[in-house]
């Protein structure tokens, strides 16, 4: 029952400029009205360790990290600028997103 996310990161700017993280929500109900009793997982954010290049990133949950009322999911894809370093117009490319239960 547990996650493992999966996917490939691009940047054209400098690395320090943007960072990149998984955040996975949790649900008991298809329509992803009632949270489980642990709602979400964020990944830490983090740099890319490479410009010009595609990344792997990869985010795991264990079966005991998932809680044992969540019966659905929705993952996102966050991309964000540094403050101070970065701009909203910093580009990250993603590709190849997969979610798979280990």
């Amino acid at each position: 029952k547990g996650l493992n996310i999966s996917g490939w990161f691009k940047t054209t700017t400098p690395v320090a400029n943007t960072k990149v993280s998984y955040k996975i929500y949790y649900y008991t109900d298809a329509g992803g009205t009632t949270p489980a009793t642990t709602a979400t997982h964020t990944e830490t954010s983090g740099n890319l360790s490479e410009q010009n290049n595609w990344v792997e990133r990869i985010y795991t949950k264990t079966a005991t990290d998932v809680p044992d009322d969540a019966t659905y999911c929705k993952i996102t894809i966050r991309a964000m600028y540094v403050s101070g370093t970065g701009s909203g117009s910093d580009p990250v490319y993603f590709d190849n997103i997969v979610v798979t239960q280990p």
